[in-house]
């Protein structure tokens, strides 16, 4: 199985959610300004630390239901693995209102030859080949990446990379460290903490989360989050999450 830190920098092997159960993401909300639904302007960012999944992303559910990234809640097992899913315990973003930069990668599965698509912010880790992680931003057509669904992981090859606005900025952590999104295996780390030391920084927060889930005082209530401008983690109370 692929390490939750991984090794940033060199290329594995891999399988997932096919097309038809995981809808593409294209670039929906893609328009280069926008407001939010109470009228208010909606926020841009080209490069402000932050990475994560637009809104619309895709994650598959322990139920084998499908479920958009700003529709996810703490607790919600998704897929992880070809065979295996993990709670979601914390988000590093959570902004459904914000319209933001993203990569839009194509990757064909060397299987199927099916293309999926991904819209993934620059500084994210995607997995590769050895085992190893490679930052969305370094991906280019050729790459390769992997597919994930219940029948396997493979192989998928890079197409096409565009660059696109969508809304929202979503950052689901698991128990694993890894997550499937819109069939696409992925880290759930990103450029601003080494993946391995964020995954042991975070151990706390796991083992709390295993020992008592939801019914722990609130604990649906914390949320960590990354401060973009000191690339420091940091744990805040939300009454609203």
């Amino acid at each position: 199985s692929v390490p939750p830190g991984g090794s940033p920098g060199s290329n594995s092997s891999s399988s997932g959610m096919a097309p038809s159960q995981s809808p593409s993401v294209s670039s929906s909300s893609s328009s280069s300004s926008s407001n939010t639904t109470d009228g208010s302007a909606s926020p841009s960012c080209s490069d402000c630390g932050r990475a994560c999944f637009a809104a619309d992303s895709i994650v598959e559910r322990s139920d084998g239901s499908l479920v958009r990234m700003d529709q996810l809640q703490l607790g919600d097992y998704i897929r992880v693995s070809a065979t295996e899913f993990a709670p979601v315990f914390g988000f590093s973003h959570r902004d459904p209102r914000g319209l933001y930069e993203f990569r839009r990668i194509g990757a064909k599965d060397l299987r199927t030859q099916a293309i999926f698509y991904l819209q993934v912010s620059e500084s994210h880790y995607l997995v590769t080949r050895k085992q190893s992680l490679i930052l969305a931003g370094d991906v280019e057509p050729g790459s390769v990446l992997y597919t994930v669904t219940s029948t396997g992981l493979h192989e998928a090859e890079v197409v096409s990379v565009d660059h696109v606005r969508s809304q929202g900025l979503f950052n689901p952590h698991t128990a694993d460290g890894r997550l499937v999104v819109n069939g696409i295996l992925a880290s759930c780390y990103t450029r601003a903490v080494p993946p391995c030391l964020a995954h042991s920084l975070l151990l706390p927060v796991r083992s709390l989360f295993a020992s008592f889930g939801q019914g722990f005082g609130g604990l649906e209530k914390w949320e960590f989050v990354v401060d973009a401008k000191n690339d420091a983690w940091r744990m805040l109370i939300s009454g609203n999450a």
